[in-house]
């Protein structure tokens, strides 16, 4: 912005207005943009949870050594019959990649966020800063601002809200991460294993088809179809970027509640007993 004088009051007081109006606009939306990238980019920290990884880790130790009987007795009983040996074998395998990949699962988990976050925060900052602010620099651009600014915000507090959902899944996803690998592992209990895990793999990718759509979105204020309407290109993105997270969150719990309820702990128990039989 020019600084005003004598000379130049007609053009400098009606840019210093629409200049203040903006600063106005941004104000109160510019925190949550700060929140908006930092939930979308930064590692989560789950330090705090490393207690109930531990308890976890404890209590799964407790299998190891009976699946370890079952391994040497598979030996034992096997005899010369090669195809018995080979799948005790084969089981002995799975039991020992289990315990390494339970016990570093914390380890694993962790380097999983941080790509993820590093993934997410390459595409982020290809997106052009002023694409999230509100620009007026006339009186048709700054009617469009204030017709636009509330359902911006709106989409903003929205996703905050919906990725801090998300944050404290992801964080918590720790705990269920070894559980998911510790069933995978263990044939009976696969396709519940399966489950964990692929519910956690979505979640921690979600981020970065986020910042895809609006890196797409942000690429449109290029065309000049878009000027001045960048706010209207905004609040499109981010509310896709809100659908995309509730239709992630729906598929979750849907197939979530498919297997509670197709769960039955006296077939499962009689699988297991089968499976060993």
């Amino acid at each position: 912005m020019s600084v005003c004088s004598i000379t130049n009051l007609g053009s400098c007081l009606p840019e210093s207005f629409f200049s203040y109006i903006q600063s106005l606009l941004n104000g109160p939306v510019q925190p949550l943009l700060d929140l908006v990238k930092k939930l979308l980019t930064e590692p989560i920290n789950i330090e705090v949870f490393r207690g109930f990884w531990q308890l976890i880790i404890y209590v799964l130790s407790f299998f190891y050594v009976f699946l370890f009987i079952y391994c040497g007795y598979q030996f034992m009983v096997s005899g010369y019959d090669s195809a018995k040996r080979t799948q005790a074998k084969s089981w002995l395998q799975r039991i020992v990649i289990m315990i390494l990949l339970v016990n570093a699962s914390f380890f694993l988990y962790n380097l999983a966020l941080d790509l993820a976050a590093s993934a997410s925060l390459s595409m982020y900052n290809l997106i052009d800063p002023d694409f999230f602010k509100i620009i007026a620099d006339d009186l048709p651009s700054l009617g469009l601002q204030l017709i636009f600014v509330g359902a911006y915000a709106l989409m903003l507090v929205l996703a905050v809200f919906l990725l801090g959902i998300r944050f404290l899944i992801v964080a918590l996803g720790v705990v269920l991460f070894p559980i998911g690998l510790f069933l995978y592992f263990f044939p009976p209990t696969e396709a519940y294993g399966k489950f964990i895990l692929y519910i956690l793999a979505g979640l921690l990718l979600l981020p970065f088809f986020q910042s895809i759509i609006l890196v797409g979105s942000a690429q449109l204020m290029t065309d000049q179809t878009f000027t001045n309407m960048n706010i209207i290109v905004a609040t499109i993105a981010f509310a896709l970027v809100n659908i995309l997270t509730i239709v992630v969150f729906y598929l979750a719990l849907n197939q979530t509640s498919k297997t509670v309820a197709n769960v039955d702990i006296g077939k499962t128990v009689v699988g297991v007993g089968k499976w060993f039989i």
